[in-house]
């Protein structure tokens, strides 16, 4: 049977629902949201359960409207800064366009 590889959303509102990602997800690998109206908060609950997975995924975001702008800024900083976790590998501010990937864990 077929795994679950690949979600894309595009033109939804979530605002303040937040695209769950768990452990479970054991196949998944990218995640593109294509414009999408969300929160901050909805972004940032789903960067928390990034760090929760145990393999790669990659995430794709383009054309999003993320608010408040502030807090988007600062998850995004936490995305860039927390080079141990994650791999920004495009991050286009003036087009909206953020990509980044979750790193497979070092074995400890």
């Amino acid at each position: 049977h077929s795994q679950l590889t690949n979600v894309v959303l595009e033109y939804m509102k979530l605002d303040e629902r937040s695209l769950l990602l768990s452990r479970d997800m054991l196949h998944i690998k990218d995640v593109m949201l294509v414009d999408i109206v969300m929160s901050a908060e909805s972004l940032h609950n789903m960067v928390t359960q990034l760090e929760n997975i145990q393999h790669c995924v990659t995430v794709n975001i383009e054309g999003c409207n993320i608010e408040p702008d502030t807090e988007y800024k600062r998850v995004r900083n936490y995305i860039t800064e927390n080079k141990q976790t994650f791999d920004v590998t495009c991050d286009k501010r003036g087009s909206r366009e953020f990509t980044f990937q979750r790193r497979k864990p070092s074995k400890q």
